[in-house]
């Protein structure tokens, strides 16, 4: 059986970019209201098939210029922490057929599901699409037979909400590991696998 990759990306996450004071950072109306920073874009992944990630100030990664498009000068691809450029230029490089495990922060040890189906894009039109989630890619999401999102449990796929690849924004699994023939397995049973 051919590899398909499989990642783990948080779609929840915190803004700098809704406080008006915070000069080098703010963008005029991004979501959620200030003085709150942390939202759970889960939902708004669902409605838009997408599944995002933060660092929005770092800029569209496959335009020719570092930081283009960003709204904000909070930080750049150069200045993130290395980890998180890692996660940034990972995510970016992501191929279409890959499958995706994004966990509900609002719902612990619940995860959905999804293939990617269109390639990393940077878009965003602040509030309809929040700055936050201009790092992007098009899936489909697993959906039961009247459209709403499968809920997977993080034990039957055999991850550890208690530390690990739970606790990470972004994971790459890597060939062979276990987590991989679990999630596959769940996806058949459902029928999506």
């Amino acid at each position: 059986m051919d590899y398909t990759p499989h990642y783990f990306v948080r779609v929840n996450g915190d803004t700098l970019h809704n406080n008006v004071a915070n000069t080098a950072c703010f963008v005029p109306g991004e979501p959620p209201a200030f003085p709150s920073t942390f939202f759970n874009y889960l939902k708004f992944c669902f409605e838009r098939n997408i599944v995002r990630i933060g660092w929005p100030d770092t800029g569209d990664l496959l335009a020719p210029t570092p930081g283009e498009g960003a709204l904000a000068n909070c930080y750049s691809l150069a200045t993130v922490l290395p980890y998180r450029r890692k996660y940034l230029e990972t995510f970016r490089d992501i191929p279409v057929g890959s499958v995706i495990l994004v966990p509900d922060k609002d719902c612990p040890g619940k995860l959905h599901i999804c293939t990617v189906t269109k390639a990393y894009h940077y878009f965003y039109n602040v509030p309809a699409d929040p700055y936050e989630c201009a790092h992007r890619l098009g899936v489909t999401w697993d959906r039961d037979s009247v459209g709403q999102p499968i809920e997977y449990s993080a034990m039957t796929v055999e991850i550890d909400i208690h530390g690990g690849v739970w606790r990470r924004a972004f994971h790459q699994f890597r060939t062979g590991d276990r987590i991989i023939n679990n999630v596959e397995r769940a996806r058949a049973q459902v029928g999506k696998g």
